[in-house]
């Protein structure tokens, strides 16, 4: 048995193909308000509707570097990414 969640049976019953959109989220950076960043960035990657769209994460860290984080975004949170 498949069970599928009801947005997604929604268009499959009328017919429409849905793509997900990419969507970045960009967290960090050298700031003062860095944690508030973290803490910013988690917050919109759990309550993403996954089924509409896919959280692409790049973390700038304090020092300035950038980076494509594909990891759990509780680290993110603990700032253990």
């Amino acid at each position: 048995m498949i069970i599928i969640p009801e947005a997604i049976s929604f268009y499959i019953q009328k017919g429409i193909i849905m793509e997900k959109l990419n969507v970045a989220v960009i967290f960090g950076g050298c700031s003062p308000e860095y944690s508030v960043s973290l803490e910013s960035a988690h917050a919109v990657i759990t309550h993403t509707d996954r089924t509409r769209y896919n959280p692409v994460l790049i973390g700038i860290s304090s020092a300035g570097n950038w980076y494509h984080f594909t990891g759990e975004a509780e680290k993110i949170r603990l700032d253990t990414w």
